[in-house]
């Protein structure tokens, strides 16, 4: 299922090489502590040869967090990878995921379900430094922010409520 209304539309010629997806359970977000960056993420991955992007994501959640979701992957949002022309772009996925535990790779360190406007609110602060480690981070940062906020509109109007 496509949210249109959500969805950033990629100029001519752009390659989604990569996918997220932001899980769902009870109103809360599941965020994954990255061992690389340090960093909470939403779980993340490029695609596989021939693989759609709704694959890549639901593969990437089962693969770094061992849950499934309860039905359809819905797109939210669409960023670019970095600022340079012809580099890939993510596309963003939301689903339900009401039961099953977490069980972790080795990318990350820690798992835990935030409130999704909180965990918002407080990106702001943890990207903030992020133009730091080069302009092409700024950007990426900047963008999951604003995916962050795609998801909190979706959020709303599917469930009436950011929580």
């Amino acid at each position: 299922m496509i949210d249109q209304s959500a969805t950033r539309v990629p100029e001519s010629g752009v390659r989604i090489g990569g996918a997220a997806v932001y899980a769902l359970r009870d109103g809360n977000l599941l965020m994954c502590k990255r061992t690389d960056l340090r960093t909470w993420a939403a779980p993340q991955g490029t695609l596989d040869p021939g693989e759609r992007p709704e694959q890549a994501a639901a593969r990437e959640l089962l693969e770094e967090t061992g849950l499934i979701p309860a039905g359809p992957l819905t797109l939210i949002g669409l960023y670019p990878v970095d600022p340079l022309p012809g580099r890939p772009w993510v596309a963003s996925y939301v689903c339900e995921c009401p039961t099953g535990d977490v069980v972790l790779d080795s990318e990350h360190t820690e798992a835990r379900w935030f409130d999704p406007a909180e965990f918002r609110a407080g990106a702001a602060d943890r990207f903030a430094d992020a133009d730091k480690l080069g302009p092409a981070m700024g950007v990426l940062a900047r963008e999951v922010h604003a995916d962050l906020g795609r998801l909190l509109d979706w959020i709303q109007r599917r469930l009436g409520t950011t929580k």
